[in-house]
Parts: structure tokens; sequence; C-alpha cells
């Protein structure tokens, strides 16, 4: 009688490992997800201050400078792609 009420005992541990494996699942889950978008986020913003910054020195120089500018909007449009 004591190995089965031993064999019950481990298959209720085991049933509570599992519960506690799908109760704790999603922390860990969201928590990657919010560090992503954080990360996405970040990226985004530093591609916007980089925007604006080219726009006001597009806005200072003369046309003919404004060539060399051309491939590093295009950079950045690839990049927030």
């Amino acid at each position: 009688m004591i190995p089965d009420t031993a064999a019950q005992a481990g298959g209720q541990l085991g049933a509570l490992v599992t519960f506690i494996q799908l109760a704790i699942a999603p922390v860990f889950l969201l928590t990657a997800i919010g560090a992503m978008l954080g990360t996405m986020t970040y990226r985004v913003a530093r591609i916007v201050d980089r925007a604006r910054e080219m726009e006001r020195q597009l806005a200072d120089k003369a046309e003919d400078d404004a060539d060399g500018d051309a491939a590093d909007r295009r950079a950045l449009r690839r990049r927030n792609r």
C-alpha cells in the first residue's frame, strides 16, 4: 500500500510542477515582448532624431550639396522599415 501512495504523491507532484510551469510561462513571454517593444521603440526614436537633424542640415545647405544626403535619407528609410 505504501508504494501506491508514493506513486500517487509523485503523480500529484508532477501535476503541480506542470501547473506552475504553465502559470509562470506567460510572465516570461510578456517580459520578452515588453523588452522587444522597448528596443524597437528606442531604435525608431533614434531614426526620427537623425532624420530631423538631417532636415535641419538640409535646410541650411545649398541645393548643390543636397545630392550627397540622398544616400543618407535612403539608409534611414531602409532602417525605418
